[in-house]
């Protein structure tokens, strides 16, 4: 809980001009302060949890599950980091500022879509330890690489693209 704290308050010096929404608004891309040239991705990933073992940010109304961010404290550290956190609190203040009000009587056709993705999330369970080692490798990309080890580990990626590409078409 310390570095969540700490992370939530390290969030404060994050300008809002660092954050841009991405065009499909699922996520958000954040310039890093200390690298201009490096840019942070993060995603809305889900809503809060309820579990009581759940990492959360209560200032942030956020669990470790609502967002995913490629930076290292999120991926390899499992923290809520900054990044989260700032981007947490420009969403929320974009909501209140617009008084948007987010319970309204649903309809057939909305009905019908929730019945449907209340259907997905078993293959997202399914799917869960690939995402995990994904996102752990999308982290160690901020690692240098020796030239031979570079293309070993794009020949093996390649490889598990095509694996995937490949498995995921005999499903449809």
């Amino acid at each position: 809980m310390q570095k969540v704290r700490q992370s939530h308050k390290a969030s404060k010096s994050i300008k809002l001009d660092q954050i841009k929404v991405l065009e499909d608004e699922t996520g958000y891309l954040m310039t890093s302060s200390s690298d201009p040239s490096r840019q942070y991705h993060i995603l809305k990933a889900g809503e809060t949890c309820e579990h009581a073992s759940c990492l959360k940010c209560r200032k942030c109304n956020i669990c470790i599950h609502s967002y995913h961010c490629d930076c290292l404290d999120n991926v390899i550290r499992a923290n809520i980091c900054k990044h989260i956190h700032a981007c947490a609190r420009e969403f929320n203040e974009s909501v209140n500022d617009c008084g948007i009000n987010f319970y309204h009587e649903p309809n057939i056709v909305e009905q019908k879509m929730l019945l449907e993705m209340n259907a997905t999330p078993i293959i997202v369970n399914e799917n869960r330890k690939i995402q995990s080692q994904a996102e752990l490798i999308l982290g160690l990309t901020q690692n240098k690489f020796e030239e031979q080890d570079l293309e070993k580990i794009e020949k093996k990626m390649a490889e598990v693209i095509a694996l995937m590409n490949d498995a995921g078409k005999k499903i449809i």
